[in-house]
């Protein structure tokens, strides 16, 4: 769905990571697949500058019962937050207080090419970018002592690591 998405917004969409080969090959034949880089696994001391060519981060989660509860956000949200980085994440209840009070996500259902789509769009575009970007920085959200700041924390932990490391 997210290589659909980004060949509807007609947006590159850079990915990383290991990959089962069939899998990738199955990929490879989609016409939208033409809309994606994969630069297959990137040494982690090279992420933060991997990252900074990018304005907008993907952690969807699809519904397929691999999590025992979808009340969560996943790891990668909290990555990107490290890299200051927005993020397109699965509409749940911690996401949208996320994007309530942070401005730092755009939730979606994942399940819906379009609304990923559309999703895009709204993070990265004009003075919404300028926002949801300040607001990433799980740093400034720490140091404010909001309600969600024991996961905010650990992403500043792993801003810190990143910025150590890069």
């Amino acid at each position: 769905n997210l290589i659909r998405a980004c060949a509807i917004a007609g947006a590159r969409l850079h990915l990383a990571g290991p990959v089962w080969p069939a899998y990738l090959e199955e990929l490879k034949k989609m016409p939208e697949f033409a809309c994606v880089d994969y630069a297959g696994v990137v040494p982690y001391a090279e992420v933060p500058e991997y990252c900074r060519h990018f304005s907008v981060g993907c952690a969807t989660l699809l519904n397929i019962h691999q999590y025992v509860c979808t009340d969560n956000l996943p790891t990668k949200v909290f990555e990107y937050m490290g890299a200051g980085l927005p993020s397109i994440v699965s509409d749940t209840l911690s996401a949208r207080e996320l994007e309530e009070k942070f401005g730092c996500c755009v939730c979606v259902d994942p399940d819906k090419p379009e609304e990923l789509a559309a999703g895009r769009s709204r993070a990265p575009g004009g003075h919404g970018r300028a926002r949801l970007r300040r607001a990433a920085n799980p740093l400034q959200l720490a140091d404010r002592g909001e309600k969600a700041a024991g996961a905010v924390r650990r992403a500043a932990v792993s801003q810190r690591r990143m910025i150590h490391a890069g």
